[in-house]
């Protein structure tokens, strides 16, 4: 899946949610992560990733950079509508500081 359409999804839903959106530089998500799964901390292909807002938009997140993080699919799957825990919190913001 190609960067507009995940971004043109997440906006979509954004819209939905009723949350503040912004556009997504999601090459420079993909190079903060350093191909690293915010949830599990594993290793990610380029091609077997998703994309995952931190605090979740039915938690009132909102679809800009500082809430976007790329994750495994069956991470994301997993965490569905739930808050990061402390631990994925962490790892994330240290991916922000990179």
């Amino acid at each position: 899946m190609s960067y507009r359409s995940i971004w043109r999804k997440a906006n979509a839903r954004a819209n939905q949610a009723g949350v503040r959106s912004e556009p997504l530089d999601l090459e420079l998500v993909w190079q903060r992560s350093n191909m690293l799964c915010f949830i599990c901390g594993s290793r990610m292909s380029f091609d077997h990733k998703s994309l995952d807002h931190v605090i979740p938009m039915c938690k009132s997140g909102n679809n800009v950079m500082v809430n976007i993080a790329f994750v495994h699919p069956d991470c994301n799957m997993q965490k569905n509508d739930h808050m990061p825990t402390q631990q994925q919190l962490l790892r994330f913001l240290y991916q922000l500081q990179s």
